[in-house]
């Protein structure tokens, strides 16, 4: 794996997969955006934004919309960010993941380290408007 470069990819962005992810009256982002699920290497990121109504760029059947996030400040937190493998019979150039982070089967240590996450993501783009 290759780490992700924070100089290319100054901002990384997260599908909201689900609508409570996010609180729109306080502009928050909640935690459970950002828990790894057992099975699961990391969180999955794109590396450039360019979603629309029409089209979710992280291939999902149900997309809100996505966060963005700063690199660095990610890389700070003592997580790593690396690409998708070229071998990988599922790459995608755009594709990275968030690395370091407990399962949510630890909720404990999961929430503690989502939480910082969540803190550092905003609403980049709201795919319905209605945020």
């Amino acid at each position: 794996m290759a780490d992700t470069d924070p100089v290319e990819n100054p901002n990384i962005y997260r599908a909201i997969s689900k609508r409570r992810w996010y609180v729109a009256a306080e502009q928050r982002v909640l935690s459970a955006a950002f828990m790894r699920r057992e099975g699961e290497r990391g969180i999955s990121v794109l590396k450039r934004d360019g979603c629309s109504v029409n089209v979710c760029l992280a291939g999902l059947g149900t997309c809100e919309g996505e966060f963005i996030l700063e690199t660095l400040q990610v890389l700070a937190l003592g997580l790593s960010l690396w690409d998708d493998e070229p071998d990988n019979p599922q790459f995608n150039e755009n594709h990275a993941e968030i690395l370091g982070l407990p399962p949510y089967e630890n909720p404990r240590e999961a929430e503690d380290a989502a939480t910082p996450l969540a803190a550092m993501a905003r609403l980049h783009y709201d795919r319905h408007n209605n945020y």
